[in-house]
């Protein structure tokens, strides 16, 4: 049997299935087409510097683990 391996779109795919589908669905659908809005606006203000802050820290250790490490030693 093959070894499978969590990659980066499995973890994307998975974000976006469990928190922008599952838990948003039915406020989406109440807010109506503004939601188009507000989700430009949530990646904007949090995800993205999220994202950057990560790799920011993930970038400070030389090793292979990067962000691994930076949880490991916290």
């Amino acid at each position: 049997m093959a070894h499978k391996k969590f990659r980066l779109v499995d973890a994307i795919l998975s974000i976006i299935c469990i928190v922008f589908v599952c838990e948003a669905a039915a406020p989406a659908a109440a807010i109506g087409n503004s939601q188009f809005f507000w989700w430009i606006l949530l990646i904007v203000i949090f995800l993205l510097p999220y994202g950057l802050i990560v790799s920011e820290l993930a970038s400070t250790y030389d090793t292979d683990g990067g962000l691994y490490d930076w949880v490991r030693n916290a």
